[in-house]
This record gives C-alpha cells, sequence and structure tokens, in this order.
C-alpha cells in the first residue's frame, strides 16, 4: 500500500522580496509626522510670542498715551483755573490765547509760563521708559484737521454739535481737546483723546441729600441753564415749592436716590425729565486754596487786610474784624469804603449788617463757613468771572439776603452742606459736594421765602475732563 506523506511547503526568495521595505516606509512616515508637528508647535509657540509682545507693546504703548492725557489735563486744568492770576480777563480769553500761542510756538506754555508741556510733532516727545514715549496735541473741537474726523470736509457737522464757529484758534464754548500718542519702539502706537471742559451743572446740585420745604421756596431755570434742581442722593419735597422751567439738557427735579413728588404740578414744568433714580452728576472736589490766587486781599486771622497787589497790610476796620480764625464783614452800600474785589479768607466770614442800597462787588473765598445774615446786597466781583462765594466748610444765608441778579449771575462752591431760609435771593448756581460734615448743618436744606434763578450756564471757575475716547483712524 502506497502512502502518501505531505509536502513541505517552503517559502522561495520572490515571496520575502515582496514584503521589503516597509518598515522603512512606516518609520520615514512617522518621522514626518513627528517632524511636521514639531513645525506646527515651533512655529505656533513663536506666533504666541510674537502675539503676547504685540499685546505687551500695545498695552505699553496705551499706557503712554495715558500718561500723556493725565499730564496735560493735570497741566491746563490748573493754567486755564488760574486764568486771573496769568492777567486773562476770562477763562475763554485764555483759552484762545492758549490755541493761538501753541498754534505759533510748540513751546509756548514753557516760554511764557514756566509749565513743563509741549505739544505737536516739533515739540519733543516724553519718554516715558526706555522703549516708550508720547506726544500731546492741543486743539479746540473744530480743527478737524487734527481730530481727523470722517466728514473732516464739512465743518458745519461738528460745529454745529459743539457750538463752534469753524476756526480751530477761536474757542466758543470754554472747551479744548487734547490728544496724546504713546508710541512703542516697535512701532506699536495708541492716540488716545480727552475733552477738559467746565462742569455742566443744574441750578442747584448736592453730592448727598437735599430738602426743599415751603410753600414760598421758588426755584426759576430759564435761558441756557442745562438744569434745574438734582441731588446725588435722595430729594425730599415738603410743602409746595415752585420748579419751574425747562432747562437744556437736564431734568428740572431730579435726584440719583428717591424723588417721590418729583412730578407734582407745581414742582415741575418738565415731568417726563424729572424724577428718582437718575445717573449721578461728577461733583468737583471744592478747595478754597485752589482759589488763592484769585485773591485781590486776604483777611488774615490777626485781624488785618492784606493787598496782594502792593503787599501791604492794613487794618481793615470798621468794614471787617477778625479775631482768632473767624472774620465778620459788615457790608454796606456802594458810597462806602468797602473794598471792591476777591478776598480771601483764612477762616469763616460772616456778611452781615448794611444798608445795602447799592450792590457790593465782592467775591468771597473763605476757609470756613460762610454766614450771610441781615439786609445785604452783593454780586461777583469783577475780573471774577461768575465765581461769587468758595467756602471749605457751609454756606449759611439767612436775613434779607441777596446775592447776583439776572445778567449778572454768580456761582456758589460749597465743600460741605448749604442751609439756606429766610428772605434770600439768588441769581446764579450752587453746588454743594457735600463732604464729610465737621460742624452744623448736617444736612442740605432749602426753606422759608427763598429764591433762586438760574438763567445761564455759569460753570466757568472749574474744569475737569468731561469725556474721552480712543482714536482710531488713518493718520
Amino acid at each position: 500500500m502506497r502512502r502518501f506523506l505531505p509536502r513541505c511547503v517552503r517559502a522561495g526568495p520572490s515571496s520575502r522580496s515582496s514584503e521589503r521595505g516597509t518598515a522603512l516606509i512606516g518609520v520615514l512616515l512617522l518621522l514626518m509626522i513627528m517632524t511636521a508637528l514639531a513645525s506646527a508647535l515651533a512655529i505656533s509657540g513663536q506666533t504666541e510670542t510674537l502675539v503676547a509682545r504685540n499685546h505687551e507693546t500695545a498695552a505699553q504703548a496705551r499706557a503712554a498715551a495715558e500718561a500723556g492725557i493725565n499730564h496735560a489735563s493735570e497741566v491746563l486744568t490748573a493754567w486755564i483755573v488760574a486764568w486771573k492770576q496769568n492777567g486773562f480777563g476770562s477763562a475763554g480769553a485764555a483759552i484762545d490765547a492758549l490755541l493761538a500761542g501753541v498754534d505759533a510756538d510748540p513751546d509756548w506754555l514753557v516760554t511764557n509760563y514756566g509749565v513743563n508741556l509741549s505739544f505737536g510733532d516739533d515739540a519733543d516727545a516724553v519718554n516715558v521708559a526706555s522703549d516708550t514715549s508720547y506726544r500731546v496735541y492741543l486743539m479746540d473741537e473744530d480743527n478737524e484737521d487734527l481730530r481727523g474726523e470722517e466728514d473732516a470736509t464739512d465743518l458745519s457737522g461738528l460745529s454745529s454739535i459743539y457750538q463752534e464757529d469753524g476756526d480751530p484758534l477761536n474757542d466758543n464754548n470754554d472747551t479744548i481737546v487734547i490728544q496724546a500718542i504713546g508710541s512703542h519702539d516697535n512701532g506699536a502706537s495708541v492716540r488716545l483723546e480727552a475733552i477738559v471742559s467746565p462742569y455742566r451743572l443744574p441750578a442747584l446740585v448736592t453730592g448727598g441729600d437735599l430738602d426743599l420745604n415751603g410753600s414760598a421756596v421758588a426755584i426759576s431755570v430759564t435761558g441756557d441753564a442745562i438744569g434745574g434742581v438734582h441731588a446725588n442722593g435722595d430729594l425730599t419735597i415738603a410743602g409746595t415749592p415752585v420748579i419751574a422751567g425747562v432747562p437744556t439738557e437736564l431734568g428740572t427735579a431730579t435726584a440719583s436716590g428717591t424723588c417721590d413728588d418729583c412730578d407734582l404740578p407745581t414742582v415741575t414744568t418738565n415731568p417726563d425729565d424729572s424724577g428718582g433714580g437718575k445717573p449721578l452728576l461728577d461733583l468737583p472736589e471744592i478747595r478754597a486754596s485752589d482759589f488763592l490766587s484769585w485773591a485781590d486781599y486776604i483777611l488774615h486771622d490777626d485781624g488785618t487786610l492784606e493787598d496782594v497787589d502792593t503787599g501791604t497790610t492794613v487794618d481793615c476796620s470798621p468794614n471787617c474784624k477778625a479775631e482768632g480764625w473767624s472774620g465778620e464783614w459788615t457790608l454796606i452800600d456802594a458810597a462806602g469804603s468797602m473794598a471792591t474785589g476777591v478776598f480771601y479768607a483764612e477762616g469763616p466770614v460772616t456778611v452781615s449788617s448794611g444798608t445795602a442800597i447799592a450792590p457790593a462787588e465782592a467775591t468771597i473765598i473763605a476757609e470756613g463757613t460762610i454766614t450771610g445774615t441781615g439786609n445785604n446786597y452783593i454780586r461777583p466781583a469783577p475780573g471774577a468771572g461768575n465765581l461769587l462765594f468758595v467756602t471749605d466748610v457751609d454756606l449759611v444765608l439767612g436775613g434779607t439776603f441777596q446775592a447776583g441778579f439776572l445778567g449778572d449771575e454768580g456761582q456758589m462752591l460749597v465743600h460741605e452742606q448749604i442751609d439756606i431760609g429766610g428772605n434770600v435771593v439768588l441769581f446764579g448756581q450752587i453746588v454743594a459736594e457735600n463732604a464729610t460734615s465737621t460742624q452744623n448743618p448736617d444736612d442740605n436744606s432749602v426753606s422759608g421765602n427763598v429764591s433762586l434763578t438760574s438763567s445761564q450756564d455759569v460753570g466757568s471757575s472749574m474744569f475737569h475732563v468731561s469725556g474721552w475716547r480712543e482714536v482710531r483712524h488713518e493718520d
């Protein structure tokens, strides 16, 4: 019987050669993938580094621009407020001179007033760090070539918004524009713009609560006055005071807190814009010392009156006397010997007695409370703009007291609180910062037979940065 044995089949050379090199190809593909990943990671790391560096340098350029804005706004607000000391007739005249002077010479402030601030491309850049700097530019709102407005070919649009006249060297509204360009050595650049203008506030505004009490309180807003009464706290109305008028910008009777009776017919003729829950108004920090440079006379605590122009000191009695840190002034009619001008008192001042046939022309700035009583009639001093009273403490008015008149209204600036009653007739604006009370009164109150009339914006004695933006346009 034949037995068949299995045959062993061996792979020949042709079978092995068909698989040769596959491992090498796989390794090469893997190396290519790893190389691509490594390259991608390297490029991504470089990109992220560049992005981070760009963000950092842009932030540094922005910080430099902010430094320029802060420096320029601080210097310019102080310089404009010092218009009287610098020999100008008003804040507006000082701004006009500034615009024209800088247009002719970037170092105009440095040369004429020793102020360390130059403007424009011709001025040296101010170094903030070893690799960042800024340049500052100054202009009126209608200088559209410098501002780079989209409608630069049409002056009418921008001029109507800002109530300007299209002349970049003539200011109409006591407002100027600062631009600061912050630059980094790598080419990053940021342009910021700030508007410096007077505080624009209502006829009567307080930084805290305000009580209006009585049927004989009358507050009238006419003409160009921008607002009636506003309290950054609660506005409490008792009795039937009359707050009338349609102001140009703000409501007739408003409060940032509550005001349940702001819509009474006797309180407002503009109910839609009145009431509580309104935005807080930005109020200035009021300090008498900021206006020391305005003084024609200084009432010292030893009872003497210093004439600032001559430097001489005289006894001012019987028109004023002082004991310790208090001064008591007696205002008399225009035929008397009371001096006309701006008086700075190193303490509180009481304006009392007098025959008040004609107004005394005196602006009073006091480090203490200003108290007005008796039969008096006072108006802002010539050359003091609209400024009438500035006090580091309170303003207390009573008796038969009149301050200002229609067409010659006065601004009254109070660091702490107001207490106004009696038979008081006021023309102008009252701003009470409502700082922490150091003496009575503790609250802001208007009561009795008080009349306050405001027909114009008299806020030309204190300036601030009222707005800013980042400017984005092609140079």
